[in-house]
């Protein structure tokens, strides 16, 4: 039911409320908060706002002689109510700088309250906003600090390191027949046989091998780790012969027999590493070889081409150890290029268990003599 408040000239009558415009310090506002208080959506920040026009509007009444005051019907009205509106949630805090702004109010009293307290003198309301603690020192600091000291430390190792890495570079390229002997992966795992291989490589006019340091050694990694996994094998480089440059490129059946022939001893695995390797079957050049010399096939060595693959050596060494082409996807012995890239592939169950059995063959003959991990032979 709607209710009408006369109060001098002018009445301001909003659905089941009214107010004279003249308790009012903006029509405007009544209009705005009015609107949302009946709908019972208004911010506590708002009803105390209100609240507080409201005090303000009925002190200027009474002044003026008016005598009555202002009632909303829903607990929001003028008149002083039973108890005080609940608090305000705790405002925000806000920086230092802005603090004198914060807590100026439009009453004559300033009151300083802690953060979310409110204190009332006479009928107005005041709130304060404390400014903000500093912040504690971020304890990223003291981090950042432990590990700009800890830097400090470690820069004389890492420059010492680096001039290490410097002084083994320059002693490669003075002696690169020295590096591939001293600087290759060695045997790590004293349960695993490990087996010698000497190395035999071409060098140029100026004494520069047909492959670098890095090439070798990725060689010697990709056999070491899956022959370990597969055959608890692993090998290293024991010796280093240059090859002359006439040994180059290797054409023919006779040359891959000419190679290795003067070189061939037991106990080692023989490795020659060539600028080029043609195909005997078919034109064009192929990546390695595992060769038996044709006049005793029991001598038996591996070539390697200067453009062979990471796992090239792996792939002739399971020829060395007696294992054929084979179909089984995903293994280094099958050369058909569907499936997984050859970096990824290993050896079959099967051909691991066949490569266990000629190791052993092998150990008990001679034909490769397990060596002393950190040592030589046994």
């Amino acid at each position: 039911m709607t209710r009408t408040i006369r109060a001098g000239r002018r009445v301001a009558v909003i659905g089941p409320v009214a107010c004279p415009v003249t308790c009012l310090p903006a029509r405007r506002s009544l209009e705005r908060l009015v609107a949302v208080f009946v709908w019972g959506r208004a911010s506590e920040r708002l009803r105390q706002r209100w609240w507080s026009h409201c005090q303000r509007a009925s002190l200027r009444t009474s002044a003026l002689g008016l005598g009555f005051g202002l009632s909303l019907g829903l607990g929001l009205g003028c008149s002083t109510p039973a108890s005080p509106p609940a608090s305000p949630p705790a405002p925000v805090a806000v920086a230092a700088t802005a603090t004198a702004t914060a807590t100026k109010t439009k009453t004559k009293t300033k009151t300083k309250t802690p953060i979310g307290e409110r204190s009332e003198v006479g009928a107005a309301t005041t709130r304060s906003v404390q400014p903000m603690p500093s912040a504690p020192e971020s304890s990223s600091t003291a981090e950042t600090a432990g590990l700009a000291e800890e830097s400090g430390d470690a820069k004389p190792e890492l420059e010492a390191d680096a001039e290490a890495e410097a002084q083994a570079q320059a002693a490669d390229s003075a002696d690169p027949l020295g590096a591939l002997l001293t600087r290759t992966p060695r045997c790590t795992d004293p349960s695993k046989d490990c087996f010698g291989v000497h190395l035999h490589i071409v060098t140029g006019d100026d004494g520069v091998p047909v492959q670098e340091l890095e090439w070798v050694s990725a060689q010697l990694a990709g056999a070491q780790d899956r022959f370990m996994s597969s055959v608890d094998a692993s090998f290293e480089v024991i010796a280093v012969d240059p090859l002359a440059s006439d040994k180059r490129d290797i054409v023919s059946r006779l040359d891959r027999d000419r190679l290795g022939r003067p070189h061939f001893s037991r106990g080692v695995v023989h490795v020659f590493i060539v600028g080029s390797l043609a195909d005997v079957d078919n034109p064009g050049a192929i990546r390695g070889v595992h060769r038996r010399d044709r006049s005793n096939t029991a001598r038996r060595w591996v070539i390697l081409s200067s453009i062979a693959g990471s796992m090239t050596l792996t792939h002739e060494l399971g020829h060395f150890f007696s294992l054929p082409h084979s179909a089984y996807t995903g293994s280094l012995m099958n050369k058909r290029p569907d499936g997984p890239p050859f970096a990824e592939r290993g050896f079959h169950p099967r051909e691991a268990a066949r490569m266990r059995r000629a190791k052993a063959a092998m150990l008990a003959d001679g034909m490769l003599k397990p060596r002393t991990v950190g040592g030589s032979e046994p």
